[in-house]
Formats: structure tokens, C-alpha cells, sequence
């Protein structure tokens, strides 16, 4: 086991903005890439020296003291843990804003006081705080741009990525390489991710039970929604039914 969970807990702020507080050990160093669905997060943590690596334009950012980092609907954030415990805390909505950043973004923080509002998020990024644009590379192919605005269009319907792939008039090897070369993971896994996340958001927001997530996410088999929900986020979907 890699990783284990410690604590996760789930809260209605108000109408707009939820959260969730995690608390993780990490037995060893691992990297992983979030995705995350239609909702923005903004996520507030305090890592010991040296334990906590964003990737950024190739390399590994390290993220040292107060650390926020928000990612946009549909963002992507690949990260490096070195062990240990790290918590954090974080606020998201579906809710849009024009003063919200459309790229993934990391900033150095003061601690925060827990957050009561999302003008409360709002007030945050009308601070002056000096924030950090992450990429994985300086430049897209069309192709990898192509297939991730169909994803994020389509991603609640169950297509394949063979199907996806023959809509987009791409082929099969060239789709999937280009989409990893910038964004560090497969279609189908990316696919994966954001259903899950879509999931997770319609169990404690919208109040689905874990079956009609299930279908709403356009997952089609119950089992493989299962198995693909605790990869994901370390629990099963029933665990935060029932939270």
C-alpha cells in the first residue's frame, strides 16, 4: 500500500461552495495526476521541505510553506509526494466567476482561516497574490486540443476511445500519443478521472445515491464505476454515500 487515508470529510459551505479536508500518509514517494471535472478547486496546504513537486514545463516545482493551488474546470495537476502525512484542504463550486484564473495556478499564502463564502474565494484571487501559471510544455498540438475539447464536451456519454478517435477523423496511435505527450496521461485514462470526479460531485452536492451517480457519470457497468471510483479516491463510492 502506497498511500493511506486518514481522514476525509465533506461540507456544504453554502448555495455555491463545498469542501473537502484530506489527510493522507504516504508510506513512500509516489506521483499521480489529478483531473478534475466541471467543478473549479482551489486547494490550500502546508507541506514539510521537499514534500510536495508540481510539474511545470517539464520539471518539478516544489512547493515550500503555505501553498495554494487552483485549478479551473477540467484542469489538470500532476504532482510528487517524498512521504509523510500531508493535509489539505479544499473549495470547490461550479459556480463561474471572471475574477476566478482560467489556468491552473499555484501561490505562496499566508494560513488561511477556514473559508465561509465563495466572495470569500473571490476576495482571495482580489488580494494581489503573485500567481504562478502551470504548464506541462510551451506549445499544444491540434490534435491533443481536438481530443480534450471533445472529451470535456462529451465526457458523460459512453463513447470508447477507439469511437472518439474515428469521430474526430484521428487515428487511434496518433490521438493517444498526442494527448500524453502534453497533458502526461492516456485519453481513456483522463476519461476516467473526470467521470469520477463528476461522481464524487453528484453524491455530495447534488445528493445522487451512488447507482445514479453512476449511470450520470456514463459509467454503464456498477463494478468497474466501483473499482475505478477507489483507484481514484482511495475509498469507495458507498463511503461518502454514507458519510
Amino acid at each position: 500500500m502506497k498511500s493511506i487515508n486518514l481522514l476525509t470529510k465533506f461540507k456544504q459551505i453554502d448555495t455555491f461552495l463545498h469542501s473537502i479536508e484530506k489527510k493522507t500518509f504516504y508510506e513512500n514517494s509516489i506521483s499521480d495526476i489529478d483531473a478534475f471535472a466541471t467543478s473549479w478547486f482551489l486547494i490550500f496546504l502546508n507541506p514539510k521541505p521537499n514534500q510536495l513537486f508540481i510539474k511545470n514545463l517539464g520539471k518539478w516545482w516544489n512547493c515550500q510553506g503555505p501553498t495554494a493551488i487552483f485549478s479551473p474546470a477540467f484542469g489538470i495537476v500532476e504532482y510528487k509526494v517524498n512521504g509523510g502525512q500531508l493535509d489539505w484542504v479544499g473549495y470547490g463550486s461550479e459556480t463561474k466567476s471572471k475574477k476566478l484564473p482560467t489556468n491552473t495556478v499555484v501561490f505562496s499564502c499566508k494560513a488561511f482561516n477556514k473559508i465561509n463564502s465563495f466572495n470569500e474565494i473571490i476576495n482571495i484571487f482580489e488580494g494581489g497574490h503573485k500567481l504562478k501559471t502551470l504548464q506541462r510544455t510551451k506549445s499544444i498540438s491540434k490534435t491533443a486540443q481536438t481530443t480534450m475539447a471533445f472529451l470535456q464536451n462529451h465526457f458523460l456519454e459512453n463513447f470508447s476511445i477507439e469511437e472518439i478517435s474515428r469521430k474526430l477523423n484521428i487515428s487511434y496511435s496518433t490521438m493517444t500519443q498526442e494527448f500524453k505527450k502534453y497533458y502526461g496521461l492516456s485519453p481513456k485514462k483522463y476519461l476516467k478521472k473526470v467521470k469520477v470526479m463528476h461522481a464524487l460531485h453528484d453524491i455530495k452536492v447534488n445528493s445522487l445515491s451512488v447507482s445514479d451517480s453512476c449511470l450520470n457519470s456514463g459509467f454503464n457497468d456498477f463494478s468497474r464505476f466501483s473499482y475505478y471510483f477507489k483507484q481514484t479516491l482511495g475509498r469507495l463510492p458507498s463511503k461518502y454515500e454514507n458519510q
